[in-house]
């Protein structure tokens, strides 16, 4: 059970809850009920907080190193994604996985919605996915960084 529908069951009383402070929280792994993400802000007087994540993380092996690095992809809901915005996603993935595990990403890739394959009962197709990234078959769905650009994702202060 996800936590906001866990804190839609047992958070009765709000009074004294303050989340006005909360700017974006990314809510995945599980099913995303949009009722749920509805009533969630609803209830904690928050509005287009909660944003659905889909993505996953594969050990992709670099010949060049002798060893793997770590490729992060996100499934966004927009296409089209400024890139000011995208950049700040991609540096606020980078900086929460670096804060988590203290190693940053090889590199993260904001791809399209239905991008990552999955089996008929919704589980990831990992193999598959990493021949995607092998064979460069994600180009085209690339949201952000786009085919040939370089991004160098740093932390913020």
């Amino acid at each position: 059970m996800s936590l906001n529908r866990n804190c839609l069951r047992h958070v009765r009383d709000t009074n004294g809850l303050d989340l006005t402070s909360l700017r974006l929280s990314f809510t995945g792994a599980e099913p995303i009920r949009p009722r749920t993400v509805w009533e969630f802000e609803e209830r904690f007087g928050l509005k287009n907080v909660l944003v659905p994540a889909y993505g996953l993380a594969e050990g992709i092996d670099d010949e060049r190193l002798g060893t793997q690095r770590l490729v992060v992809v996100v499934e966004v809901r927009e296409a089209e994604m400024p890139p000011d915005r995208a950049s700040q996603l991609l540096k606020t993935i980078s900086a929460s996985i670096h804060s988590a595990q203290g190693f940053r990403p090889g590199q993260v890739l904001l791809v399209q919605k239905g991008t990552i394959p999955k089996t008929t009962s919704g589980k990831i197709q990992h193999a598959r996915l990493v021949e995607l990234i092998n064979s460069r078959a994600l180009d085209s769905v690339i949201v952000y960084p786009r085919r040939g650009q370089r991004v160098r994702v740093t932390p913020e202060p």
